[in-house]
Formats: C-alpha cells, structure tokens, sequence
C-alpha cells in the first residue's frame, strides 16, 4: 500500500507553480469544514470540484 506514494514521491518532479496545492486543497478545507479561503474562481463557479471533492474524502 506504501509503495504507490513512495514510487509518486521519488518520481514527481515538485510543484510547478506556487498556488497548485492552494487551488485544491483549500476547496477541499472548506467543504469539510465549512470555513477557510476561496480565490475567485470557485466562489465564481468557474473551477471543476472534481479534485477538490477526492481530496475532501481524506480530511
């Protein structure tokens, strides 16, 4: 079960752009918990939940 996020970890090359866990898992935050900071574009309804939503499962 540990060998999938170890293989992810060795083999991704890091973030890209500051904001990308921000973007996610903010979302996510706020839809557990009913509180946190939203950009924009989700109190716009322009982002998908999609990723969001897996990630909510976990917190």
């Amino acid at each position: 079960m540990a060998l999938l996020p170890a293989i992810v970890a060795v083999t991704q090359l890091g973030r890209i752009h500051p904001d990308e866990v921000y973007q996610a898992l903010e979302p996510a935050y706020w839809r557990v918990h009913g509180y946190g900071v939203l950009a924009w574009e989700w109190r716009d309804g322009i982002r998908n939940w999609a990723v969001p939503g897996v990630l909510a499962a976990f917190l």
